[in-house]
């Protein structure tokens, strides 16, 4: 399991990197830990454009291998981030790990169009930060070959089995159902979906968190202005795990859903006891 909160970086981020602090998959108790974060796309630098007429030419300011800006330079101009936040919630696209019933991704991006502005002095960058957030869970069979329970009147409940069924989706403390083979759809989409609204709720605060950062840099020319750009997105995105924490997101996610998997097996018991299956 990754760290949930991540060091200071002075370089670019690798996809590896990215992967350190992206995505919550509902995966399987069966090993009793989460499967691995899914790699999200690396962001690519984008454009510099407009009023650049009086900004200063390269200097000697000294650079480190990664490309942002070495300690105490001698000569540079403060950067400005004024960074808009656009976030997007879209079902699909998502890559499910072996034990995984469903999963949610964050990805980071500066949208193209950004420009940097050369103006009294400082470097001002206007851009938007595009937060893709992609969620999705399996259909019908879960990983293991769970059989999807959608209700109580679900045809794939049996007189014989009803017990097994309200075993496998009665939640435990941690909120978590066991679904060694039965499992519900439904809730678990649910469950992504926590997770992907937990992202676009957070997004503005780890922006603000990576503006901060932004707005400390000192550059010399456009060109290192343009070397900032990665590892702005990724103090975002290390921003937001650090407000979503993967274990700590997990469990909300299992206690929020708890109650309707407690409804569901309670319901499936009542019918059962009843003898309300063939």
């Amino acid at each position: 399991m990754h760290a949930n909160t991540l060091s200071e970086i002075q370089t670019p981020p690798t996809a590896a990197h990215l992967q350190a602090v992206l995505g919550d998959s509902e995966a399987g108790k069966e090993s009793g830990s989460a499967t691995p974060d899914k790699p999200s796309a690396q962001p690519q630098p984008v454009g510099v454009t407009a009023g650049l007429e009086n900004a200063p030419e390269s200097s000697a300011l000294g650079m480190t291998s990664g490309g942002a800006s070495s300690a105490a330079p001698t000569k540079g101009h403060p950067v400005k981030g004024k960074i808009t936040y656009s976030g997007e919630i879209t079902r699909g696209g998502v890559t499910f790990g072996a034990r995984d019933f469903g999963d949610t991704l964050s990805n980071p991006d500066l949208a193209k169009g950004s420009s940097v502005n050369y103006k009294s002095g400082t470097f001002e960058v206007s851009a938007t930060l595009k937060h893709s957030i992609h969620y999705d869970v399996r259909s019908g069979t879960g990983p293991s070959g769970q059989t999807d329970i959608a209700s109580e009147d679900d045809p794939d409940i049996k007189k014989t089995n009803y017990p097994e069924v309200v075993s496998d989706l009665t939640p435990g403390k941690d909120g978590c159902p066991p679904r060694n083979h039965f499992w519900a759809e439904d809730l678990t989409l649910k469950h992504e979906l926590v997770h992907a609204n937990d992202y676009k709720e957070n997004g503005p605060v780890a922006l603000a968190k990576a503006t901060t950062w932004l707005n400390g840099q000192i550059a010399a020319n456009v060109e290192q202005v343009k070397t900032l750009y990665d590892p702005f997105v990724f103090r975002f995105a290390s921003a937001l795990r650090t407000l979503q924490p993967k274990e700590d997101s997990e469990k909300q996610a299992y206690l929020k859903g708890a109650p309707d998997y407690e409804a569901r097996a309670k319901a499936i018991k009542t019918k059962g006891d009843n003898k309300g299956y063939k």
